[in-house]
């Protein structure tokens, strides 16, 4: 996902990369998410990456989620939850500006 954010940076007119974060230091936040018919608890939220772009004098953020199958659809489901919770209490906001934010979810077959 980086080199090919980093080629369209090169290459696209009008398209920039302004920041790629990786490690879970720059990344890493957290969310309280009320379970199914349980006490809300804390789901860590450390994406694989994470990028802030222009295009065409808009930003945009995207989450970048690799899943490679080795988490349950139950806890991809609370990650999710907590990256809208994360989002509706303007962390997103707080962390990289007024900016909407995707989460890319890469998969295997």
């Amino acid at each position: 996902v980086r080199v090919c954010l980093q080629l369209l940076d090169r290459d696209c007119r009008g398209f920039t990369l302004l920041q790629w974060q990786q490690s879970p230091e720059e990344v890493g936040s957290s969310a309280l998410v009320k379970g199914r018919g349980r006490a809300p608890v804390r789901v860590p939220l450390v994406p694989d990456g994470g990028a802030v772009v222009r295009y065409r004098g808009a930003f945009h953020v995207f989450v970048i989620e690799i899943d490679m199958g080795t988490v349950t659809l139950q806890r991809m489901e609370l990650r999710y939850r907590g990256y809208w919770k994360c989002w509706k209490a303007g962390g997103a906001l707080t962390r990289c500006g007024l900016a909407p934010v995707r989460v890319l979810t890469l998969t295997r077959l």
